[in-house]
């Protein structure tokens, strides 16, 4: 299941059109995190057209929804270099790689406020950053622009077949004790700072997230890691 997931739109008209556009590509589900707009006005409505049904089943959440989905999606049009773990971006021309077809996975695609995009502390809530390649001059689009774009992509993505077994994948909990238990370990090594500690743990969520593990695969590294943990208590 796929949402598209607007974090404190500002303008009543994008969230029409982003529901205009999410019917062009067959998507229903909409969330709108803490909107600062009128999102049912008349403009929205007009620029929804054949969406009018989506913009109005909309879901109003708060930022906790995010702990609900299991792969959280960010976009924005500020991607950092090589050093920089928090924007490292994929292209958006391979987001369909990011999500398996007719896995049992609740993914949501960010998109934050047309004034300012996501905050670093939104993006380090998501597991990949997406990045629409434009000129670097004007390198930010109108959010339904955006929308537009990833929906694209991953409409073409999700309607062939995909290059991604089909097995049941590890889900969001599984994925959880596995992070835990890697803090455990790193509790009993040696760091200069506290802060590669965090990087590390970073970097591992990214990893695990890319991987979409099978719940196989999870089980035995979930034993491996006990057994790595259980000799450091020893």
């Amino acid at each position: 299941m796929i949402y598209v997931v607007l974090i404190e739109p500002e303008t009543a008209g994008n969230v029409g059109a982003v529901a205009r556009v999410m019917s062009n590509f067959g998507f229903e589900n909409l969330v709108l995190i803490n909107p600062k707009c009128d999102y049912l006005s008349s403009e929205a409505i007009a620029r929804s057209k054949h969406g009018i049904d989506i913009l109005k089943k909309a879901l109003i959440k708060d930022m906790q929804f995010l702990n609900e989905l299991d792969v959280k999606i960010a976009t924005s049009s500020k991607v950092g270099g090589p050093r920089n773990v928090f924007r490292t971006p994929v292209d958006v021309r391979n987001v369909g790689t990011l999500i398996p077809k007719d896995a049992n996975l609740k993914i949501g695609l960010i998109f934050g406020r047309e004034s300012i995009g996501l905050t670093n502390e939104e993006l380090m809530l998501c597991d990949f950053l997406v990045s629409i390649p434009a000129n670097k001059e004007n390198k930010a689009l109108n959010l339904s622009h955006a929308v537009a774009i990833v929906l694209y992509e991953l409409f073409r993505s999700l309607n062939k077949e995909s290059h991604i077994d089909h097995f049941e994948l590890a889900n969001k909990d599984e994925k959880r004790v596995l992070l835990e238990l890697s803090s455990q370990i790193l509790e009993h090594l040696e760091f200069n700072r506290e802060q590669n500690k965090d990087t590390i743990l970073l970097v591992l969520n990214r990893v695990i997230t890319k991987s979409f593990l099978s719940k196989k695969e999870i089980t035995t590294l979930l034993a491996f890691f006990r057994k790595i943990l259980s000799k450091f208590k020893q």
